[in-house]
């Protein structure tokens, strides 16, 4: 049998590079003023890494892991391509909702395939 690893530490860190992700897309040019943040747009940006983080003291092992990397990568695509390769001020609503379809698909999925991954490693 193997020892379980805690891979919390590593969660913490998934979790901080979210809330950098999410305050990176929220901060946005105002052509009066320099910057501008855009607290709608942190607030939906934070809301999967709020669910990871209260799913952190349940979850061991690859469930713990993948759904943080899957998040994360998902929220690094939408960052790079809502902010910085194609910024219209949000006019298609995707930053808004993709965050929340992370936190409702990508996260119960990820979930799933580290359990069956926590499964097979234990025989």
């Amino acid at each position: 049998m193997q020892p379980d690893y805690d891979l919390r530490p590593i969660a913490y860190i998934l979790i901080t590079i979210g809330c950098v992700l999410a305050a990176m897309t929220a901060v946005v040019p105002n052509y009066d003023a320099g910057y501008q943040l855009m607290f709608s747009v942190f607030l939906a940006g934070i809301v999967p890494y709020y669910v990871y983080g209260c799913l952190t003291e349940r979850l061991r092992g690859w469930a713990l892991l993948i759904p943080g990397l899957v998040v994360v990568a998902g929220h690094v695509w939408l960052t790079a391509s809502q902010r910085f390769l194609g910024y219209d001020g949000y006019a298609d609503g995707m930053i808004y909702y993709g965050p929340v379809l992370l936190a409702l698909g990508a996260l119960p999925a990820g979930v799933a395939v580290g359990n069956l991954i926590n499964g097979m490693t234990r025989r």
